[in-house]
């Protein structure tokens, strides 16, 4: 899989720029559990690749049984002190997202901001669906958010900048592709840039590459029909039900919902 090791062993700083309200997020997901079980509330979910956890924490507040999974062990740190200010619980594994196990299983998964996109290889989506295959409940849901076509696309790849302030601290994180993309393979080499400033003027800067992913509909339907237990629900082109995923203004993402039979 890939891993921005640099990018990611830096949490806090990560944090200081994507800590961000999640609530119209896990509103759309939730409201697509209920539309498909008749209405009912969803007892549990799982935040996979969840970084410092921000969906996994809010339906922990929600009620939830929240569970938190990152491969790295800097991230579920920062979500456990994170969990432990607000006063919740959650539970958090620093675990592989195509190997992972549950007991019990959930109702709701989550894979949120192009974490989809480190699973490399048609075996890696396999695996994974596999593995979550096992750890969601007959009728629960699984929902992918991954950045729009016109974003990311071959011989494209968009202005990803993004920059947060906290405590003094200034943090700038970028992606840029540094080789293009393989045509065969859908991989494109990817390096990340983190420079975060001080109030002193002191200067820290993180570098990391690795390969990324893209995905598109009938590509993700075809490798999820492979692996078997899920069938697709729909594609959207934003966080709510009446934006299908086109190319109009309203669509901003590609967002999958997949239910598990």
């Amino acid at each position: 899989m890939a891993d921005h090791k640099a990018l990611y062993a830096q949490a806090s700083y990560y944090d200081i720029v994507f800590d961000r309200d999640v609530s119209h997020e896990l509103n759309f997901a939730f409201a697509s559990y209920r539309e498909l079980n008749g209405g009912k509330e969803p007892p549990s979910l799982i935040d996979i690749a969840c970084g410092p956890g921000y969906h996994a924490l809010l339906a922990a507040q929600r009620g939830l049984r929240s569970i938190g999974l990152d491969l790295r062990e800097e991230m579920v740190r920062l979500g456990s002190e994170k969990a432990t200010s607000l006063g919740v619980t959650v539970e958090w594994l620093a675990e592989d997202m195509r190997t992972f196990k549950l007991t019990p299983s959930v109702a709701i998964a989550l894979n949120m901001f192009d974490s989809f996109d480190v699973l490399q290889t048609d075996e890696d989506v396999i695996a994974h669906f596999r593995a979550m295959h096992e750890n969601i409940l007959p009728g629960g849901i699984y929902l992918i958010d991954l950045s729009h076509p016109r974003d990311t696309a071959y011989g494209i790849y968009g202005d990803f900048t993004y920059t947060g302030q906290r405590d003094g601290i200034k943090v700038k994180i970028e992606w840029n592709v540094h080789e293009g993309f393989d045509l065969v393979t859908g991989l494109s080499d990817v390096t990340t840039h983190l420079t975060a400033v001080h109030p002193d003027g002191r200067v820290e800067r993180f570098e990391s590459r690795a390969n990324e992913r893209m995905y598109l509909p009938r590509e993700l339907n075809a490798l999820v029909r492979e692996a078997g237990g899920f069938k697709s629900i729909g594609w959207y082109g934003n966080f709510r039900k009446n934006q299908p995923l086109d190319f109009s203004s309203n669509a901003v993402r590609q967002i999958a919902i997949y239910q598990r039979v």
